[in-house]
């Protein structure tokens, strides 16, 4: 196999979108304090590694490219989640996220309803506690909340 015909395979696009992923976190730091750069910090390595791990392992197993709707949802609803961080804030973004998965992976029922809702809320408050109290660690506020600090 040539060289050519290697770089279509699709772990070579895999890896494309965890460096692009990574970059776009990269440029988020940009003017953060340096004791807030931690979490971005293993967020980028994370992001990294598996992208080396996709490439390393490319001949291990066959990659199935066959999906279904709900796998491409909560996919798509991970790159939502992570641009309402930045539009709404963390907390209210975990809140949203953790009650459509909890809706979408579960069914529409008012159970999952309010199991969705209790989790976000719960994990926001733990974050919260956990970050901003022990730790004081920035968490992002959105920018819609920036204005109104």
């Amino acid at each position: 196999m040539n060289a050519l015909q290697s770089l279509r395979k699709p772990y070579v696009s895999s890896v494309v979108i965890y460096l692009i992923v990574a970059a776009a976190f990269v440029l988020q730091m940009k003017g953060m304090k340096l004791h807030s750069l931690l979490v971005p910090l293993i967020c980028v390595a994370t992001i990294v590694t598996c992208g080396a791990t996709t490439f390393l392992f490319r001949d291990k197993d066959e990659v199935k490219l066959s999906t279904n709707s709900k796998e491409v949802v909560t996919m798509l609803s991970i790159i939502i989640y992570a641009i309402l961080v930045f539009i709404v804030g963390f907390y209210l973004a975990s809140i949203a996220y953790a009650l459509f998965i909890f809706l979408h992976l579960s069914g529409w029922t008012s159970r999952s309803f309010i199991f969705g809702l209790i989790n976000g809320i719960g994990i926001a408050v733990l974050i919260y506690v956990l970050f901003n109290l022990f730790l004081d660690y920035f968490i992002p506020e959105g920018l819609l909340f920036q204005e109104m600090l």
